[in-house]
């Protein structure tokens, strides 16, 4: 699945479920998002200075190297960007 998804830059719909580890357990809130995006900007801002052999544990896909890290972010990114333009585009 993991080289399918790099392949094809594109993420299939409902075929996975959320790690535990990322799943929020007091619910989520604006401020729980908020801090949230904070962290993130501040951990692609770090990415910069780590080595391009350098390993990121994937919860699904295992280890990934920086270049691959950073292609799978842009995936996942447009993955959500898409799932928020349909929960947008049915509620107006």
């Amino acid at each position: 699945m993991k080289w399918i998804i790099f392949a094809t830059k594109n993420i299939p719909r409902g075929k996975a479920k959320a790690p535990k580890v990322v799943v929020p357990k007091d619910g989520i809130t604006i401020a729980n998002l908020e801090l949230h995006l904070a962290k993130a900007k501040e951990a692609i801002k770090a990415l910069e200075f780590v080595s391009k052999n350098h390993f990121f544990k994937h919860p699904y896909f295992g280890d990934l190297k920086k270049k691959q890290t950073i292609l799978f972010l842009e995936i996942h990114t447009q993955h959500h960007l898409k799932i928020i333009h349909d929960i947008v585009s049915n509620t107006n």
